[in-house]
C-alpha cells in the first residue's frame, strides 16, 4: 500500500484477516513487517488474556513481542549462534539471513552473544503512533 501511516497494519477484513505493508519500506523490512502483524493475529483471539493492557507504555508490549516473533523467525536462535560463531561480521551475519545489520545486533544481543542494546527496536514509523494512557499524555506533549 502506498499510503500506510506505517510498516504495515493487519486487520479482519472481507471474511479474512489482511497483511498490508508500506510500499515505501524497504524490502528487507517487508519480511520483518509481515510477521510482524502475523504474530498480532495469532494472538489476536487472546489478546486480552495475553498482554497487560494496564502497563502499557508508549511502544507498547505487544509490539515490542510481534517485534521479538518476527526476528526470532527471520534469524532463527541456534543459526545465528553457529553462523556468528563461523563469521562474527554483523554485515556477512545480515546478508546470510536477509535481514538489516541492525536487525542482527538486535537479535545477538537478545541471545547474549554482544552487549545489550539498551534500546527499543527503532520502526520505520515514529513511536509517537502508539496509544499512551491519559495520565501519561500530558508528560508526552511537554516533551
Amino acid at each position: 500500500m502506498d499510503d500506510l501511516p506505517a510498516s504495515g497494519a493487519s486487520f479482519w477484513g472481507q471474511g479474512s484477516w489482511q497483511i498490508h505493508v508500506a510500499a515505501t519500506e524497504p524490502w528487507l523490512a517487508h519480511r520483518l513487517t509481515i510477521l510482524h502483524e502475523l504474530k498480532h493475529i495469532i494472538d489476536h483471539p487472546r489478546q486480552s488474556d495475553v498482554y497487560d493492557e494496564r502497563a502499557f507504555v508508549a511502544y507498547g508490549e505487544r509490539e515490542l513481542i510481534a517485534d521479538y516473533f518476527a526476528g526470532c523467525v527471520l534469524v532463527p536462535d541456534a543459526l545465528l549462534r553457529k553462523e556468528y560463531r563461523q563469521t562474527p561480521d554483523f554485515q556477512k551475519l545480515a546478508a546470510v539471513f536477509s535481514v538489516s545489520e541492525r536487525r542482527i545486533r538486535h537479535r545477538l544481543s537478545e541471545i547474549g552473544l554482544v552487549d545489550s542494546l539498551h534500546s527499543i527496536p527503532r520502526r520505520s514509523y515514529p513511536t509517537g503512533d502508539y496509544v499512551i494512557p491519559a495520565e501519561r499524555e500530558s508528560e508526552r506533549r511537554t516533551v
